[in-house]
């Protein structure tokens, strides 16, 4: 954040973090999604999980093992894949288990998997705290940690009153 420049921020945490190290001005615009492609519209594959991980692979690489190993059908994305695909995907899986970077300032794919209407499970991203609300948007696992995003995954399998709650408080 040293260059000068003018930085766009996607939520008010954003912006608390930015603006005393950005050399430069900082404004706040909403962060969006567009909800022509990414919308809760078709069936879900019940149960079905989609795991992005091309932020953490290896995370994403061991929860599919794990998951897999207990009989749930997981599709493991590491690559990138094309907006409309991504959106397509997530339209048709039931929950989706987004994995951020440890630190990350705003990360789109967990709005997007809400807006489909996933059951979202990730991590916290400073940027997402003003719609990631743990238990009601969204389930937060520890950053990083296998034991937690697996346990709260199955949870979603095991409850499917939480898994419908959240659902729709996402959407």
């Amino acid at each position: 954040l040293s260059r000068p420049a003018h930085r766009i921020c996607v939520s008010p945490e954003v912006l608390s973090a930015v603006t005393p190290q950005a050399n430069g001005s900082a404004t706040f615009i909403p962060y969006g999604v567009p909800l022509e492609i990414f919308t809760a519209g078709e069936k879900k594959n019940e149960g079905s999980i989609l795991i992005w991980a091309r932020k953490n692979p290896a995370l994403g690489k061991n929860l599919q093992r794990e998951l897999v190993a207990s009989g749930a059908t997981v599709t493991l994305l590491l690559d990138y894949l094309a907006r409309e695909d991504f959106a397509a995907a997530l339209r048709v899986s039931d929950i989706f288990v987004a994995l951020p970077n440890p630190r990350e300032g705003f990360f789109l794919p967990a709005l997007e998997g809400m807006a489909s209407g996933c059951a979202v499970v990730c991590a916290d991203a400073e940027g997402n705290r003003g719609f990631s609300i743990h238990g009601e948007t969204c389930l937060m696992p520890k950053p990083d940690d296998l034991e937690t995003h697996l346990a709260l995954t199955q949870q979603l399998l095991r409850e499917p009153a939480l898994k419908e709650k959240i659902q729709r408080n996402g959407v």
